[in-house]
């Protein structure tokens, strides 16, 4: 299958001129609330099934600190709506499933603030539609590395990595 990703839902006239054979449309999504009327608008204007090839969100909250609780709420939210719109359920039916970004914690991303890549950066690098509106690139991980004292090679589960592993729907 060839499979056209962007992060924005600008194309699909170019698409359908220029790459009318694209058998599934990507696209690169971060939101708090699932992914509102993508699945309908693909399925208007481009009509192919939808793979979300980027989905995700921080566990850092801004002025609150590590919040798992929060990352692993936004995931199921979003992992419901791909499910809700797969063919088969009440939604559009062209959902054909998503790819969590990301595995791990990745420390070194914020060095251009002048930082460590030994040190988890704790200021949003960003704005973003999240809980706290922002990103912290550093921490979109399913996993993390601990404090640091043994990174690279730590690896420890976070909320939501657990509550994926044990939901029955994934």
């Amino acid at each position: 299958p060839v499979c056209a990703v962007n992060h924005t839902n600008a194309y699909f006239n170019y698409y359908k001129k220029f790459a009318p054979s694209f058998d599934i449309y990507g696209v690169n999504s971060y939101r708090t609330y699932g992914f509102g009327g993508l699945w309908a608008k693909v399925k208007r204007n481009f009509d192919r099934p939808v793979l979300l090839t980027e989905f995700g969100c921080d566990s850092y909250f801004e002025g609150k600190g590590e919040r798992q609780d929060l990352q692993k709420k936004v995931l199921s939210i979003c992992w419901d709506d791909i499910i809700y719109n797969r063919a088969g359920n009440s939604g559009e039916g062209n959902s054909i499933g998503g790819i969590f970004f990301e595995w791990l914690d990745e420390w070194w991303k914020d060095t251009h603030s002048g930082d460590s890549p030994l040190h988890h950066q704790e200021k949003g690098q960003f704005h973003m539609d999240t809980f706290d509106g922002w990103s912290h690139e550093e921490w979109f991980g399913l996993l993390s590395q601990g404090d640091g004292s043994k990174s690279p090679f730590l690896r420890q589960l976070k909320e939501a990595y657990i509550y994926f592993k044990e939901n029955k729907n994934f």
